[in-house]
């Protein structure tokens, strides 16, 4: 049997500092177990949750949720498949943006790599191909998501790239409120699956407080669809509901259009 409770990520940091400038923090639990028919191992987890993770550089906050919760899940590597129930992420925040050259956020978070490391890397994982007994018969990896749900979503958009460079302290735009839910997916050798997907999708839409007009702008538009999506070909057929959707914060990047 597999159970833990409350293990801090932080634990991982020696591991994770060649690789990330920020710090992590956050509280791991989970409840599952191992199966064992040589030569095939199976896990299963009944549930595994990370609590109140936070991606954090000194005292700001990169990114982070309130919690992470899988259930029902399987692994098995002899059949080389992987499903899970629900996968639910309740309060996640972060901010997506791009400075006046182009460059994503993500990119300051993570450490430049010597090319020695990649070199390494590399030879590694060529001594381990050559290791393992190559078989036509290895079936490609199929997996399977039955729900996804997300609630109480908060993300910010900001671009101060040359684009919207015309518009004083570029583009910025705020997600909140953001409710999610979906399913199910599923994948293998030939992409995702092509069955349909129930897809509920609600957020409020607007500029930053510190940017409306004196703080009195009206409150933030309202973006709802229900409905089912097909990703592969893409195709969607639902309801969509929309009011006092923010266009103008977008206005650089069709103005000229």
């Amino acid at each position: 049997a597999l159970r833990a409770e409350g293990l801090p990520l932080a634990a991982a940091a020696p591991y994770l500092a060649p690789y990330l400038v920020p710090t992590l923090q956050g509280r791991l639990s989970l409840v599952g177990g191992l199966g064992w028919r040589a030569p095939d191992l199976a896990v299963q987890l009944n549930s595994l949750t990370v609590d109140r993770l936070r991606l954090s550089q000194g005292e700001q906050e990169l990114a982070g949720w309130d919690q992470l919760s899988l259930s029902d899940a399987r692994i098995d590597l002899g059949q080389r498949t992987a499903s899970a129930g629900l996968l639910s992420l309740s309060g996640p925040r972060t901010a997506v943006s791009r400075d006046a050259q182009g460059h994503w956020i993500f990119e300051s978070w993570l450490k430049a790599q010597s090319p020695g490391a990649s070199v390494k890397a590399m030879s590694t994982g060529d001594v381990a191909d050559k290791g393992r007994a190559p078989s036509d018969q290895t079936p490609a990896w199929q997996w399977r998501l039955g729900q996804l749900a997300l609630r109480d979503g908060n993300l910010a958009w900001r671009d101060a790239t040359a684009v919207v460079a015309r518009k004083p302290g570029g583009v910025a735009l705020d997600a909140t409120g953001l409710q999610l839910q979906a399913g199910p997916f599923s994948g293998g050798p030939n992409g995702l699956g092509t069955e349909p997907v129930e897809l509920q999708l609600a957020a409020r839409l607007g500029a930053p407080v510190s940017v409306r007009d004196g703080g009195g702008s009206p409150e933030p538009g309202r973006l709802d669809y229900r409905g089912r999506v097909k990703l592969v070909p893409f195709s969607t057929q639902g309801r969509l509901e929309v009011a006092r959707l923010p266009l103008h914060a977008l206005e650089p990047y069709f103005g000229d259009a």
